[in-house]
């Protein structure tokens, strides 16, 4: 039996149907896809909120690390200024500075690109 096409086209949540007429078992099927058509758009909409809250975290994390960065650039120039650099301060000072590598060594580093002008020799051409 071939289905009728009605001309009617109703718009729900951006998707467009066509009434046919179909059997139970087949609009059962299409419900059951537009039910997880709704999940789908809920669940990108909640993976955008999250995503939009870990970037702004990422962001607070970059301020706050500059600022101990500069911090301890404060320090190291507080300490080369130091007459008579005891070991203990010493020691304190280069454990922070460890430390400072290990979370450093967390994140990759990234190289910048040569300027669009300036040109990359290809794999072939020796350097």
């Amino acid at each position: 039996m071939q289905p009728v096409i009605y001309l009617g086209i109703a718009m729900t949540l951006g998707i467009i149907y066509l009434s046919f007429r179909r059997s139970k078992s087949e609009n059962s099927i299409l419900l059951s896809i537009h039910e997880n058509q709704i999940k789908l758009m809920a669940t990108q909409a909640e993976l955008a909120a999250q995503l939009n809250t870990v970037a702004a975290q990422v962001q607070k994390i970059g301020q706050e690390s500059t600022k101990t960065l500069e911090k301890v650039q404060e320090l190291e120039d507080a300490l080369a200024n130091q007459d008579d650099v005891s070991p203990e301060l010493q020691a304190a000072f280069d454990g922070l500075k460890a430390q400072v590598q290990t979370v450093d060594d967390l994140v990759v580093d990234t190289t910048v690109p040569p300027a669009e002008d300036e040109e990359t020799p290809s794999e072939d051409e020796e350097v």
